[in-house]
């Protein structure tokens, strides 16, 4: 198919604009997707994703799953500098947590952000990781959740592998598959503090 994909629909969270362009609504290579959720949902994941030779890397990686070119990775959003990219509604489950049906439920349970990000510093990386931050915020609020039901991959990845830790440990220890996300986890208490910045603004903004 071709690479020209334009969002179905722009809005704002929480001062990121988000470009919507679900992958159910534009499957003409029929790869698969996953399911509603039946399961409570229960938390945000966290992930970082590299950046592409691209402008605009969100729109880049959606364009990669359409055309089936991401294997079995199916996130709710990409976050990059510039805005967002949602693939998944909110009520349907992902693909990104490596957790498959264990007790961590990261696919089932999780609405997942795709960071992108190449470094911790920098511009565009600050950017991306503010936007990331805003649009954690921002579901938290809107699902009733705190910044203690947020998580990185790694914690679902550690429970997979039955390794046994607090809530801190298991976020910030490496998965045996991957570290991830790889430029927040140095500084994941930095990270859940920023959420928590916009998390109490939205709350005091009501």
């Amino acid at each position: 198919m071709s690479d020209i994909v334009k969002a179905d629909k722009v809005y704002d969270i929480n001062g990121v604009q988000v470009n919507e362009y679900l992958l159910e609504n534009h499957n003409t290579n029929h790869i698969l997707l996953p399911s509603k959720r039946t399961s409570p949902l229960f938390g945000v994941v966290i992930h970082n994703t590299e950046v592409v030779k691209s402008d605009d890397c969100g729109r880049s990686y959606t364009v990669a799953t359409i055309n089936g070119n991401m294997e079995n990775s199916r996130t709710h959003f990409y976050v990059t500098h510039l805005s967002a990219w949602q693939n998944l509604p909110l009520e349907s489950t992902n693909w990104t947590c490596g957790d498959f049906k264990t007790k961590g439920n990261g696919n089932w349970g999780c609405i997942s952000l795709e960071i992108i990000m190449n470094g911790a510093t920098g511009d565009n990386n600050i950017k991306a990781r503010d936007n990331g931050a805003r649009i954690a915020a921002y579901l938290l609020k809107k699902c009733g959740l705190t910044v203690d039901d947020m998580y990185t991959h790694n914690y679902f990845l550690n429970v997979r592998d039955g390794v046994n830790g607090d809530y801190k440990t298991l976020c910030t220890t490496p998965g045996k598959d991957r570290n991830c996300p790889l430029y927040i986890v140095g500084d994941w208490e930095g990270f859940r503090g920023q959420v928590k910045k916009y998390l109490d603004e939205l709350k005091n903004n009501v």
